[in-house]
């Protein structure tokens, strides 16, 4: 089994992870700006059954719509593999591997995260009122206000089910480890 890609995949997930959580805003301000631009172009077009005004509403609206749950999406799988990982723990080392890892890199980039999601969600470019793009993503930032606290109770929860199955593990075996 090849360790290495293991761990590699998992950092990678988390990296485009973090990427997405701190991009968010700029993405969002770009889209938005972009369509709104276009939708005022069309709107000034006087073509009879001009259709194009509502698709690019519809496309806006769906833009800010679903960008929040698909970093929550990302969120969510991320806990899912630690807690895979960790119910995972006594079948292969490996597990341990991917579960440690995962938690290092998110505690390791924790404070990194917040620092820099701090300094672009609270950038008025992006949080006042013509351009809020903020008002768009409220579980990401929701999610970014209680980071530490969020992953603080996936690592107890995680610990606590690993706990349990080496625990478990020892007892179905015979014991504590002595002699059959």
């Amino acid at each position: 089994m090849n360790k290495k890609a293991q761990i590699a995949g998992v950092a990678f997930f988390i990296v485009l992870l973090i990427a997405i959580i701190v991009m968010a805003p700029i993405i969002l301000r770009v889209g938005i700006s972009t369509i709104d631009k276009t939708s005022d172009q069309l709107t000034s077009m006087n073509i009879a059954g001009n259709k194009s005004v509502e698709l690019v509403t519809y496309t806006r609206n769906k833009l800010t719509g679903t960008f929040d749950w698909a970093i929550m999406f990302l969120v969510i799988l991320n806990i899912l593999i630690l807690l895979f990982s960790s119910f995972l723990i006594d079948i292969h080392p490996a597990f341990l591997i991917v579960y440690i890892i995962g938690t290092f890199l998110l505690v390791i980039t924790l404070p990194y995260t917040v620092s820099v999601a701090e300094k672009i969600y609270g950038n008025a470019d992006f949080a006042a009122a013509p351009n809020n793009v903020i008002q768009y993503i409220p579980m990401t930032e929701f999610m970014l206000n209680n980071f530490g606290v969020i992953i603080v109770g996936v690592i107890i929860l995680t610990g606590i089910i690993m706990f349990a199955k080496i625990k478990y593990g020892q007892q179905s075996a015979g014991g504590t480890g002595g002699t059959y």
